[in-house]
Formats: C-alpha cells, structure tokens, sequence
C-alpha cells in the first residue's frame, strides 16, 4: 500500500517505489506539505532542493549515501498522514 493514490512510498517497507528523477508526480504529493511548512523551504527542483536529493539517494541513484534516508521518508510519511487528518482536505 503507498502513502497516497499516488503511491510513492510503501508505508510499510518504506520503499520509494518510483524513480524521481523520471516520474515526478511526487511533488504534487509533497509541494502541499512543504508550501505549509512555516520554517522549511525547498523548491523541489533537481539539483537544487534538499527532498529531491533524499529521494535520488532512496532510489539509490545518486553519489550520497543512504545514510538518513528511511528517517526522511518517516518524517514525510507523517507530515503527508498529518496533513490527511485536517478536515478541509478529508471532504476531498
């Protein structure tokens, strides 16, 4: 089961399950939770945003390692499962 109907994470292994470097319908997954971040910032563009470089590493695809790799896609998991949780997006 994914973390959305976009699937993107397995909520249960924790597994990326694109490739976001060539599918990026993860950003409309997560612009919203990012954009509702008061204190974080990130425009999630290749190269450039901090997220995308997590999601490169977690597909293993990029010269980082994958150290902090399965405590961001948590930390995501729960930013998106919070976000689910209020009302105005539970009527959609």
């Amino acid at each position: 089961e994914g973390s959305s109907s976009l699937a993107i994470v397995n909520k249960t292994s924790l597994e990326l399950l694109v490739d976001p470097r060539r599918q990026r319908t993860w950003k409309d997954v997560l612009r919203p939770l990012v954009e509702a971040a008061s204190n974080y910032h990130d425009t999630l563009e290749a190269d450039h945003s901090a997220i995308s470089e997590v999601l490169n590493v977690a597909w293993s695809k990029h010269e980082m390692t994958r150290d902090g790799v399965a405590e961001s896609l948590e930390w995501l998991l729960s930013r998106y499962e919070d976000r689910l949780q209020q009302p105005e997006l539970k009527q959609q």
